[in-house]
């Protein structure tokens, strides 16, 4: 493999592991709040508020939308969950993590166009001295 595309795995691979983070910051009451990101299901956004908490959180806001294998820049094949949370007191609900965005955007494609089969035909040819004459059916 050439440098270059050591250097672009291992940028990609340094983003990705980014994207699995929790992000924290300083809510409206003046409180840490925390957001997770993961991608394919909500589990891991719940393992990690769970992780980070080390007990109960109460869930702020929670979303999905689509994205890409590795990082969710732009619409893909990839659900990815985010939820916003708060460590301390919990109502209990679960995030709804409704859709956001775009729907999954599958790759497309250029397929060539198949042809259907045609039906076997038939030739006849006859002679009649320098001349030929074929027809098919």
């Amino acid at each position: 493999m050439t440098k270059l595309t050591l250097l672009v795995i291992a940028i990609g691979l340094g983003v990705s592991c980014t994207a699995c983070l929790a992000d924290s910051f300083i809510g409206p009451s003046g409180k840490p709040v925390q957001q997770a990101k993961c991608s394919m299901s909500p589990t891991g956004c719940y393992k990690e508020a769970n992780e980070a908490c080390h007990g109960p959180y109460q869930i702020l806001d929670s979303e999905r939308h689509s994205g890409g294998l590795i990082m969710d820049v732009m619409p893909g094949p990839v659900m990815w969950y985010s939820m916003t949370y708060a460590c301390g007191h919990s109502d209990g609900r679960l995030g709804a993590f409704e859709l956001r965005g775009a729907g999954r955007v599958m790759p497309r494609f250029n397929m060539p166009a198949v042809q259907a089969p045609r039906a076997p035909s038939m030739t006849n040819c006859s002679r009649i001295g320098n001349s030929v004459t074929c027809y098919s059916n």
